[in-house]
């Protein structure tokens, strides 16, 4: 679909007045991305001391396990799933990176058969369909993008506020999900997961974005108006991928945030020590899980 007809497209659903609105804001997102010289770039950061965070989550009283793939074991693992084809294509080469958050997610999760798995913010991911046939639990793909309610294995919810009777699963799943939870609904999912997951249920959350400081990305062509940043510096995507809001917490923050309002939850840390061993593609670093 060329621009014109997404432009006239969004006028019919949206109106001239808020279709405007929207391409001014743009304009004036790339006009500071393009004409500010003290606009912060994603590309122009230096890359994150995954060491030193490391250490400062030790340091903090936070429990950080190590954890190396076994390559061999994740590509056979992989030969197993079936994804289909679209969906692999959809990620070109960094579909080993999204294929990697499922295998670690489910290892962490240790996902077995009677597990009533949830997997959140799923968008049009099929996982939660390989991993009944993988490890015979009951599976659902819960997002915001799915019409309101429970349609079969599909729930149509904000994460935050979930349509599901209280200890209704025994895993949860967010895979490169979480960073995009606006404003404060990384804190508010804390005590409803806590709420529809089973006693001893756990949920796991992967990639768990970390920099040496606070900042949530955006990109300049994405509609950002609304956003409550709470407190992280703006910087600009610059990898081409139209991204409203995406999290990178900075130790302090993550302690702030996460770490002191666990509302009854174990947490615990996993520290992946060779994702570019599996491939030179792969970035997932680290793991949070949180038991019930």
């Amino acid at each position: 679909m060329d621009i014109i007809s997404k432009v006239v497209k969004r006028i019919k659903n949206k109106g001239v007045l808020d279709t405007l609105g929207l391409a001014i804001h743009i304009i004036q997102g790339l006009a500071d991305y393009y004409l500010n010289p003290f606009a912060k770039r994603q590309s122009r950061f230096p890359k994150p001391d995954y060491e030193k965070i490391r250490k400062d989550l030790e340091t903090s009283g936070l429990e950080v396990i190590p954890y190396k793939v076994n390559r061999g074991n994740f590509y056979h693992w992989l030969k197993g799933t079936n994804f289909p084809k679209e969906y692999i294509d959809s990620y070109g080469e960094v579909f080993v990176e999204k294929a990697l958050e499922y295998y670690v997610g489910a290892q962490l999760l240790k996902l077995q058969k009677g597990d009533v798995l949830i997997d959140v913010a799923a968008a049009h991911s099929p996982w939660f369909e390989i991993a009944e046939h993988m490890y015979g639990c009951s599976a659902y793909a819960l997002d915001l993008l799915f019409p309101p309610g429970i349609d079969g294995k599909k729930i149509g919810a904000d994460a935050t506020t979930m349509p599901l009777a209280d200890g209704f699963a025994t895993k949860m799943a967010l895979h490169c999900a979480y960073e995009t939870f606006e404003g404060d609904a990384d804190i508010r999912l804390l005590p409803e997961a806590y709420r529809v997951l089973a006693g001893g249920g756990k949920m796991v959350i992967l990639p768990l974005y970390m920099h040496n400081f606070y900042f949530a990305d955006s990109s300049p062509l994405a509609d950002r108006r609304g956003l409550d940043y709470q407190g992280a510096e703006r910087v600009w995507r610059d990898d081409g991928h139209r991204i409203r809001f995406s999290r990178k917490y900075s130790v302090n923050v993550f302690l702030e945030r996460i770490a002191n309002n666990l509302n009854g939850f174990k947490l615990k840390i996993y520290y992946i020590e060779n994702e570019k061993g599996v491939s030179k593609v792969c970035y997932l670093k680290f793991a949070a899980v949180f038991e019930k």
